[in-house]
């Protein structure tokens, strides 16, 4: 067999001329990718040469005849129905001809393209979401950083790229363990500052399409806004917590004080009255007196209950312990429930924290007395140093998911408002053949 003949049935378009630039060879797959079928195109110009790149082909046909060395570059083609080809060709010599192997490389370029916009979306994206996007190898190194969270911060990416994560955070950092957690394989969340600015962190292992964790990716979000407005919010609903304290107080001192002293005045003349008619036998007027004395005392009773509810002395007296103690007695008398109260370190609880507390074991007991079906209520109220916790535990029946929701119980709603209203947190749920716990913690 000839190399002419080879070169026939090569599965690669070769095409080959002569010195005059006329097509002496065009084999089976040139017809296939061109269109043209050699008896159109032999002894005659290669007509799939288009006019701005021809004399890059001259250039190269006059190396080939004169014998340099094989050329590779990249070029265009045009097919016989206008079909314009990326193609890359490969210079070679067959004695007078000067031959061109064509590689259609349009398909190639076209996904090469499509993958260069996908990947400048995916950077346009990324410059545009307020976050921070890194990877790490396993030694915990900075591989890469990007996102609009760079230039919040004023930094770019030289900042990270190359250092350890532990580095630049710290040892004990958060991130750094959400990060040797995803080299492990485990995926995991934190909050964490940096420079000032707060970020809700995702970690999560890199892996080959085998699975193979080669490093970790971390997704930064900046919630710096959002923990703003969440401490506006606290503290404003603190305020207003310690705005209606005082009104509460306000109102509780004017019923007891005003009211009451009238009503005991009234009291106290109804029984003057009642001694001077003694010696008058008027019974029906006796018995009317003895009825108004008897009203006046339950308007008297009434008047310290609703003083007290609004806001009990004793809490602002004597503390936090007497208010509770005052509160157990009153709640055992009126429900027949066993409570058993225990409070450690009152001394470190603040007048905020102690009002809240009192609130929260307050409505807490209301809702058992009212929902609960128990017979037994334990209390723990401990402070230490950086917070304070308040558990209650009865053995009702226990709380329904509903319930813990919101569902009818505005109280534990109460619960879960002033914990947070001081930055604190409040956990409500059912022990399972043990009834209900409410668990708040608040820092100090």
């Amino acid at each position: 067999m000839t190399l002419r003949q080879f070169l026939q049935s090569f599965p690669l378009p070769v095409v080959g001329v002569d010195a005059e630039r006329r097509v002496a060879l065009w084999n089976a797959a040139a017809e296939r990718l061109l269109g043209w079928p050699a008896a159109e195109v032999l002894r005659k110009p290669d007509p799939s040469v288009p006019p701005e790149v021809a004399a890059e082909h001259k250039t190269m046909w006059d190396a080939a005849l004169r014998g340099d060395s094989a050329v590779q570059r990249e070029s265009a083609r045009v097919t016989r129905d206008g079909k314009s080809l990326d193609v890359v060709v490969t210079t070679a010599t067959d004695g007078g001809l000067a031959l061109m192997f064509i590689s259609d490389v349009t398909e190639q370029r076209a996904e090469e393209e499509r993958l260069a916009e996908r990947e400048a979306q995916l950077r346009l994206m990324l410059e545009q979401l307020p976050a921070i996007l890194s990877t790490y190898d396993h030694d915990l190194v900075f591989t890469s950083a990007q996102g609009s969270g760079l230039r919040t911060l004023g930094v770019d990416a030289s900042t990270f790229v190359g250092r350890t994560i532990a580095e630049v955070v710290g040892e004990d950092a958060p991130p750094v363990a959400a990060v040797s957690a995803a080299l492990r394989g485990e995926s995991s969340t934190n909050e964490y500052q940096y420079r000032g600015r707060w970020y809700a962190n995702r970690a999560e292992p890199l892996r080959r399409r085998d699975g193979t964790i080669v490093g970790a990716i971390n997704l930064g979000f900046d919630i710096t806004e959002r923990r703003r407005a969440e401490s506006e919010v606290r503290q404003l609903s603190a305020a207003m917590h310690r705005i209606q304290e005082n009104e509460r107080r306000r109102i509780s001192r004017e019923v007891h004080d005003e009211l009451g002293q009238l009503l005991t005045s009234l009291r106290l003349d109804l029984g003057l009255m009642r001694r001077e008619l003694r010696n008058v036998p008027a019974a029906a007027l006796e018995a009317r007196i003895a009825t108004m004395l008897d009203l006046v005392d339950l308007t008297i009773d009434t008047v310290r209950r609703v003083a007290t509810e609004l806001r009990p002395a004793v809490l602002d007296d004597f503390g936090l312990r007497a208010a509770l103690e005052h509160e157990r007695a009153a709640f055992v008398q009126r429900t027949g429930i066993d409570v058993k109260l225990s409070i450690l370190h009152e001394e470190l609880i603040d007048a905020d924290r102690a009002t809240a507390l009192y609130r929260i074991v307050q409505e807490s007991l209301t809702n058992v007395a009212r929902h609960s079906g128990a017979t037994r209520v334990d209390i723990r109220v401990e402070a230490e140093a950086g917070k304070v916790e308040a558990e209650l535990r009865d053995n009702g029946r226990g709380i329904t998911e509903a319930e813990v929701n919101g569902a009818g119980t505005l109280g534990l709603l109460g619960v879960r408002e002033r914990a947070y209203a001081l930055g604190g947190e409040a956990v409500i749920e059912a022990i399972p053949g043990d009834g209900t716990r409410v668990f708040v913690t608040l820092p100090q």
